[in-house]
């Protein structure tokens, strides 16, 4: 959908030409804190064209007396998008509760109207010992109307939260993009349904992986409005310092001086106009290179979200290190990974980009459960297994030995012995391999890997997983876009019997 279209969707009506246009409608993000403490927080941000307003967030559970949160406002400028953005932060939430905003703009003049611009609720954290729902989807927003169908189904089975597994818009996570494929589908719709989509980020709170689309535009001079999933998710900052503090230079001379004394090696030099770069800095601040690893803990789950672009060297100490760290601090009984690109895959596409496999001994020392990723359009499952990489080929495939737990069938045996290895990139872009569903013989790759390491594989519908995890068990459902479930198993802690 055009752009110019998107602004006519029943955004809010002005009440005076001088009431803002609302641009992009209030949507939750997660607050800063990653950490599982006794309160929680959320942020609502939204965007308005350049006339001022005053605005408040009215919230609280049922029945009590709303308290009030004012919005901070800043000004972003990125081509074709001069806008407010506006923030408020919701603080001081108890857990396990269900929390009612409105979002309200403050009468002009002798005006005693107050115009509401979007409520909502949304679910706070939940404590360690209750279970928590959510979902995990990649590879999304491309304009077709399966992600239209996907985000009808997820909201069908409402979630409280969701994890993106990278490549959210296409082709070059620009902020036209955005505007076309994104916010008409997961935000506001113009209406509700599988035609349409649903309003889900107004209730649910996205946390998302970046992949190679969603870091594509990193060439201001070929995209200028490229790289905008910077600008619009604000996730915890809890990730390791990989970059500078002023991680971008006016030139691609003195921006590679930078990247090269620090952790991270190999990343693109952002390129660009000098006013672009810098308006890049400003509007994202520490959100590049913070998106791009952090971890958030939700009743009894840790969530580890890592970049796995082919810059990232997976063997990197600090980058271990801090993955290490990160994992056997947390005390959750499920501890879960995300990242884009797969380690494990029997797919064609994108079979031989095995970097990921580096760190399957690092996992299993740490007490993983499940790897998620995408990139790879379709929905595939491992049998647990133990993986040793042997070594690096120059042509990116990591080869080793695979131990796997045939014994787990996450019905009658649900103790798994190993990691499970997930790929859920399914839900919207053009699916790979279409004709492999229900032909295993066409699964094998690699002459030295096992002959079916994949437990299930699903790659002639969209798809997206559903988790339940409660303090003992963890269960996963794959859901089509037509509401079938094409996939269901049950994961029980403890030891493999």
């Amino acid at each position: 959908m055009p752009y110019a279209l998107c602004l006519g969707l029943a955004l809010v009506v002005q009440t005076s030409p001088s009431d803002p246009v609302i641009l992009i409608q209030p949507y939750l993000q997660p607050g800063h804190e990653a950490a599982l403490r006794t309160e929680d927080s959320k942020t609502l941000r939204w965007y308005t064209d350049l006339k001022p307003a005053a605005f408040a967030v009215r919230f609280g559970e049922e029945g009590a007396t709303p308290r009030i949160a004012l919005p901070e406002r800043s000004r972003i400028q990125w081509p074709g998008f001069d806008a407010f953005q506006y923030t408020a932060s919701l603080e001081d939430l108890p857990l396990n509760a269900v929390i009612r905003y409105r979002v309200v703009q403050e009468p002009r003049g002798p005006s005693t109207n107050v115009l509401t611009v979007r409520e909502g609720s949304f679910a706070t954290r939940r404590s360690p010992d209750r279970a928590v729902r959510f979902f995990v989807a990649g590879d999304l927003a491309d304009g077709k109307p399966t992600s239209r169908r996907i985000a009808d189904q997820i909201a069908r089975v409402k979630p409280e939260f969701g994890l993106l597994t990278g490549d959210i818009v296409y082709s070059n996570g620009t902020l036209t993009e955005y505007l076309d494929h994104f916010w008409p589908v997961y935000n506001q719709p113009a209406s509700t349904g599988p035609q349409y989509g649903a309003p889900l980020m107004k209730s649910v709170v996205f946390y998302p992986v970046v992949g190679n689309h969603d870091l594509s535009g990193f060439d201001f001079h070929r995209y200028p409005d490229g790289m905008a999933a910077f600008l619009f998710f604000d996730v915890p900052r809890n990730g390791p310092r990989f970059l500078p503090q002023h991680f971008l230079a006016a030139d691609a001379a003195t921006w590679k001086i930078h990247v090269e004394k620090s952790v991270l090696r190999g990343f693109p030099p952002i390129q660009g106009p000098t006013g672009r770069l810098a308006d890049f800095r400003e509007s994202v601040g520490t959100m590049f290179p913070g998106l791009c690893n952090y971890s958030f803990e939700n009743g009894p789950l840790h969530a580890l979200c890592l970049d796995m672009s082919g810059y990232v060297n997976v063997d990197d100490p600090t980058l271990n290190d801090w993955i290490r760290a990160d994992l056997l601090s947390s005390s959750a009984p499920w501890k879960l990974v995300f990242f884009h690109q797969p380690g494990f895959n029997q797919s064609k596409s994108h079979w031989a980009e095995q970097r990921a496999r580096r760190l399957a001994p690092l996992f299993e020392s740490c007490g993983v459960a499940m790897v998620f990723s995408g990139h790879v359009h379709n929905y595939q499952r491992s049998h647990p297994l133990r993986f040793k990489p042997s070594q690096i080929q120059t042509n990116g495939e990591v080869p080793g030995t695979f131990q796997l737990d045939n014994r787990f069938d996450g019905r009658r045996r649900t103790r798994a012995d190993g990691v499970i290895y997930i790929v859920s990139g399914g839900a919207g872009a053009s699916l790979y391999d279409k004709d492999f569903t229900g032909h295993p013989k066409a699964w094998k790759r690699g002459a030295s890997e096992p002959e079916n390491y994949m437990a299930r594989f699903v790659s002639d519908r969209h798809t997206f997983s559903l988790l339940d995890v409660g303090p003992d068990r963890l269960t996963l459902r794959q859901i089509d876009d037509r509401g079938a479930e094409v996939d269901h198993l049950e994961v029980t802690r403890g030891a493999s019997p």
